[in-house]
């Protein structure tokens, strides 16, 4: 070894190397392989990112559960909780397919995104989840100064674009509105189906909703969405309600004080 690769040397079975950064402190660094072939490639790329100034970080020695604990606690300072809830559940699954335990020099690589990929293909997870779910990842990796080792192989999954189509027809929208109209007056989906059918209410707007958003006896009857029930803070706003969506909103009011149970502070809707 000490022919071929002089500027290699051995702790256990491991490879290290040494290199010197600006302000002339001396580093030693672990190759995280005994074998020679692969430690010398790594040490080329290495030795180029040095060259070019993209150090990784300390983060970079960080397990990916500590690395993601610590971009989830930055991200809740900048997103909506509805994000900060849908990132928390995307690091979940990468802890579970990657390992809680790997480190993100690790994970700096190739070949584990497209593990990753092809796991959650075979989970059934469709490809526009799964490329949402990497790019958590690539933030997380930025953090560390690791992405760029990544970023020009990595190709996102292609998304299909569905044959069903986006918005529901006007005889679709009949025969909604048909059912709805022979359910159980206190039935839930029939009203939670008018309700979004005629606002545009994303469900989670309409689980968050509380007797108080409900401003039924204005001259034009609203109802409000709250920041904290939408995905960004932008979300918030007054939807106003016409003759069809107040139908819905009147049955939630009448029947919770018919029960007088519920104070105008609890959800509206279960």
């Amino acid at each position: 070894m000490r022919r071929r690769a002089p500027f290699l040397h051995k702790r256990g079975p491991i490879l290290y190397f040494f290199w010197t950064d600006e302000n002339g402190k001396r580093h030693e660094e672990s190759l995280r392989t005994s074998d020679l072939e692969i430690a010398i490639g790594r040490y080329e790329q290495r030795q180029q990112e040095i060259r070019q100034g993209l150090i990784p970080t300390e983060l970079a020695n960080s397990t990916l559960e500590q690395a993601s604990e610590a971009w989830l606690e930055h991200r809740r300072l900048w997103v909506a909780r509805g994000s900060l809830k849908a990132e928390q559940s995307i690091a979940r699954s990468l802890l579970r397919v990657l390992g809680s335990h790997t480190t993100l020099r690790v994970l700096a690589d190739i070949r584990r995104f497209h593990e990753y990929q092809t796991a959650r293909l075979q989970s059934g997870i469709s490809p526009k989840s799964i490329n949402n779910e990497l790019q958590v990842l690539a933030s997380i990796l930025r953090l560390a100064q690791l992405w760029h080792r990544v970023e020009q192989h990595y190709q996102p999954l292609r998304v299909r674009r569905s044959d069903v189509p986006d918005a529901l027809s006007r005889s679709e929208c009949q025969r909604l509105l048909t059912v709805a109209t022979r359910a159980d007056p206190l039935a839930v989906a029939s009203n939670v189906a008018v309700l979004a059918l005629s606002t545009g209410l994303r469900a989670g707007e309409i689980k968050g909703l509380k007797l108080a958003d409900l401003h039924l006896d204005e001259t034009r009857p609203y109802l409000t969405v709250r920041c904290c029930n939408t995905k960004t803070d932008a979300g918030a706003r007054r939807v106003a309600l016409g003759r069809i969506p107040l139908w819905p909103c009147e049955g939630w009011l009448l029947e919770r004080a018919y029960l007088g149970l519920i104070p105008p502070t609890t959800t509206c809707c279960p």
